[in-house]
């Protein structure tokens, strides 16, 4: 009787079919990854949107102004139109494939060389000050709607098996380093923008160079606005890209440390410390075995 029992004390309990099935929902919302919290993937809505985005870029930028200027006169290669078709199938395919490099580089690169190209060597009659405005907004809003979606892509493929849990409320730490984040992107916006107003844009400018240049001072204007741009670039890479790739990474020492980590674990054979140790444990088994068989 004491042994009947006690084994029907640790006799586990039988489980019924809906006990079952509870117990399997639980089990299954701790393993599956919980994505109810998370961002979708952008659906047709949005990538539609990206798309009326980009095509505003596209004719704000450079087909009504180019359209313009050629039926005045001014564009500079007034048989080749045909060429403002040819950022379209980036767009597309950026789009189909959700590629940041299409969408945040090539499509936007691309504008931007068709608009030298028609632009010419002289630089007349693409834009006034509004219309490069109303320009510089579209393109701009393309790039933010791009980044959203890709941005929504990215959390979904990062996203982890986890649960549910509340989050705090931001730091005062965390809310700084966020304001910090929308003043770089705001200066990331406004510094070229300010650059090509200053060079192609204000009176003074145009003055200052036709004093200086004389009639070569349109090809100049040209080459500053060139030069201008890549002096913006290497800013951008060197100021704002190269800290937030540092914040991102996190520490240094620490990075150091997990590479340093990661090149040990990826070596085809163990360190010496591992023959060391594994010699002295089969040393120590040996004595162990010899004491054992002279003194019983």
């Amino acid at each position: 009787m004491y042994f009947s029992a006690r084994r029907s004390r640790t006799t586990a309990p039988r489980l019924t079919p809906c006990r079952r099935c509870a117990l399997s929902g639980v089990s299954s919302g701790m393993m599956e990854p919980n994505t109810s919290k998370l961002p979708r993937l952008p659906n047709l809505m949005g990538i539609l949107v990206a798309a009326a985005l980009g095509l505003n870029a596209w004719a704000t930028l450079l087909l009504v102004p180019v359209l313009h200027s050629a039926s005045l006169g001014k564009a500079h290669p007034p048989r080749h139109l045909w060429l403002l078709a040819l950022p379209l199938p980036l767009l597309l395919l950026g789009l189909i494939r959700l590629s940041r490099p299409l969408l945040l580089a090539l499509f936007p690169m691309s504008l931007g060389v068709l608009v030298a190209v028609y632009r010419g060597p002289t630089g007349r009659g693409l834009f006034t000050v509004w219309t490069f405005g109303v320009a510089a907004i579209s393109l701009l809003g393309y790039l933010l709607g791009s980044t959203i979606i890709l941005e929504v892509r990215a959390r979904r493929d990062d996203a982890v098996g986890s649960r549910a849990l509340p989050l705090p409320p931001l730091s005062p730490k965390w809310k700084r380093r966020r304001r910090v984040y929308l003043m770089l992107a705001a200066f990331a916006a406004m510094i070229p923008l300010a650059l090509i107003y200053t060079i192609d844009f204000h009176p003074a400018t145009a003055q200052t160079l036709r004093a200086e240049y004389g009639t070569g001072a349109e090809e100049m204007q040209t080459l500053f606005v060139v030069c201008a741009l890549g002096f913006w670039l290497w800013i951008f890479s060197t100021f704002f890209m190269a800290p937030l790739e540092e914040h991102r990474r996190g520490d240094l020492a620490l990075r150091r440390e997990l590479a340093a980590l990661d090149q040990r674990s990826r070596r085809a054979r163990p360190r010496r410390s591992f023959y060391l140790v594994v010699a002295a444990a089969l040393g120590m088994m040996g004595l162990l075995l010899w004491m054992r068989q002279r003194y019983g």
